[in-house]
């Protein structure tokens, strides 16, 4: 859970939409995976209309605000709204290894200038994404197939 809420200060300093956060944390957990053979985090990853998410993400960002480490600002789009997570508290860096930390670089700085929906139609095309039905796990084995 450490390296879990650790990755999400991480990837939020500066703010960060929650669908992107979750496209992001994606990348990293399977790109790691697919390097070692074992995820940063430890989370499974669900099949979601938005793209793939952490499951049951919607428990464990609430955890982060009630402990001061993230505020979130509601954000206006023409044709909807979202949330922007901003990271309060630095990440306790210390935990991660040396390659968990350049995979997390590597994910941020990879899609730093892509949009919600842009890393949302990204994931799309993943094959993880695409051969998992709605609402079911997206199986580690296809880390191999990731597209960055």
């Amino acid at each position: 859970m450490d390296k879990f809420l650790n990755t999400i200060l991480y990837l939020c300093q500066g703010g960060e939409i929650k669908t992107k956060l979750n496209k992001l944390l994606f990348y990293a957990d399977f790109l790691h995976f697919k390097d070692y053979t074992v995820s940063i985090t430890g989370a499974q990853y669900a099949c979601i209309p938005f793209g793939p998410a952490p499951n049951n993400y919607d428990l464990y960002f609430p955890i982060l605000v009630r402990q001061g480490a993230v505020d979130i600002e509601e954000i206006e789009y023409p044709e909807y709204s979202g949330d922007k997570y901003i990271a309060v508290k630095e990440p306790d860096l210390s935990i991660f290894s040396e390659g968990e930390l350049r995979i997390l670089a590597t994910v941020k700085e990879r899609f730093k200038d892509l949009s919600a929906s842009k890393i949302s139609a990204y994931s799309h095309r993943e094959k993880g994404y695409k051969d998992t039905k709605t609402g079911k796990l997206i199986s580690y084995f296809y880390a191999q197939y990731m597209k960055l």
